[in-house]
């Protein structure tokens, strides 16, 4: 699995550009409307491109699994979709080619 550039029409960060021992994270900033945001932002949309032997395993009925590190702090909401419409109508954005 590796993480690829949102598919939305929305601000987008990268992360890690210039560090040998992390690959290049790139999120698209959005902001949920249901939450206050100073600045307007509130969310960080991830996206992972998944091999094909993994999108095999999910077709025949395995689990997909989410970590996510608290480093001891609370736990942080996460909303976990596939594609990018979802998101795109949750944030009010479009989707982008």
């Amino acid at each position: 699995m590796r993480m690829i550039a949102p598919k939305l029409d929305a601000p987008q960060i990268s992360v890690g550009e210039n560090q040998h021992e992390f690959l290049t994270i790139t999120a698209a900033m959005v902001a949920h409307p249901d939450f206050d945001a100073p600045g307007g932002m509130n969310t960080l949309v991830y996206c992972y491109r998944l091999e094909e032997h993994k999108r095999a395993r999910i077709a025949a009925g395995e689990d997909l699994y989410v970590s996510l590190l608290t480093f001891g702090k609370p736990v942080q909401p996460i909303i976990v979709c596939v594609g990018p419409e979802g998101p795109a109508a949750w944030y009010g954005v479009r989707v982008t080619p």
